[in-house]
């Protein structure tokens, strides 16, 4: 039994290089590859510093987004060392030894288990949203305005109840900290390239299903999750036309949404933009009267 550990940056080298030189330091960590997904900064010549016995260094050959990050980190460490388990962490991950140990064992005794990842809360301790069930459509339409996604701040799944003390069984893992047995990631065709980001972890809980394989949670281990973006002023209209092109594309190719449905979504993600541009704009002009 071997364990690899793929960490993908993009501009974020210093957190890149920590959770690395973090995860080269367990014992059932055989070793960590860093995938720079060709940051327009110096990243590479950081990163490379710390190459050694545990840590590899590559970098993608374009930047193809987050899935086609970790499909080149894993094809690499697949190629190169054949673990059975790969645990994909990004860079604003914090967790410890008991965690990955954790993981492990759980993924070892249910055969039927293709992923698992344990619960996540904030810097602040906080919990923060691990698991949730399959989206609907409606659930997609009505995120794409922004009175439903100030709702959604209350989510009540942010407080979820566990019934196991242990493991549950769930439909949907928080992509942040994703570990896999390598031969469920194979058999689902690993990542779905076709998303730059946003909705990863939902077309990849499709994907394991239709392989065989279910999603599990371990209710009494935890992992914090720095985010990073958290820190920023909020979604850019950029990052927000991402997340609902990614919608749709899961909609259309996973939930095999009819015409009308597509015509709908379609219409509604271009207002769902249009608005957050125009409440951006009153915000900024706002903060400059203050």
């Amino acid at each position: 039994m071997s364990c690899g550990v793929v960490i993908i940056n993009y501009r974020d080298a210093k957190r890149a290089e920590e959770v690395s030189i973090r995860c080269s330091g367990f014992h059932a960590v055989d070793h960590v590859v860093i995938t720079d997904n060709c940051s327009p900064d110096e990243s590479m010549l950081r990163l490379k510093q710390i190459r050694s016995n545990k840590i590899d260094v590559i970098q993608s050959d374009r930047n193809g987004g987050f899935s086609y990050g970790c499909n080149f980190g894993a094809s690499y460490l697949i190629r190169r060392y054949n673990p059975t388990y790969i645990l994909f962490a990004n860079t604003d991950t914090i967790f410890g030894e008991d965690v990955v140990d954790a993981c492990l064992s759980t993924l070892s005794v249910h055969d039927d288990l293709g992923m698992v990842t344990p619960r996540m809360q904030g810097i602040n301790g906080e919990e923060q949203i691990s698991a949730w069930p399959f989206t609907t459509f409606k659930d997609q339409l009505l995120n794409c305005f922004w009175a439903y996604r100030h709702y959604l701040a209350l989510h009540p799944h942010k407080h979820r109840q566990y019934s196991d003390p242990h493991f549950e069984y769930v439909d949907v893992a928080r992509g942040s900290f994703m570990f896999f047995k390598t031969e469920a990631l194979v058999k689902a065709g690993f990542f779905d390239e076709h998303t730059f980001l946003y909705a990863e972890e939902t077309i990849m809980a499709k994907r394991l299903l239709a392989a065989g394989y279910k999603i599990g949670i371990i209710t009494d281990k935890w992992y914090i999750h720095d985010h990073k973006e958290a820190k920023q002023k909020g979604a850019s209209v950029k990052q927000l036309a991402a997340l609902f092109d990614s919608s749709y594309y899961y909609l259309n190719e996973y939930c095999h949404i009819n015409l009308f449905q597509r015509i709908v979504f379609s219409i509604a993600k271009k207002y769902g933009v249009a608005e957050w541009a125009i409440l951006s704009k009153l915000k900024e002009v706002r903060n400059k009267r203050i």
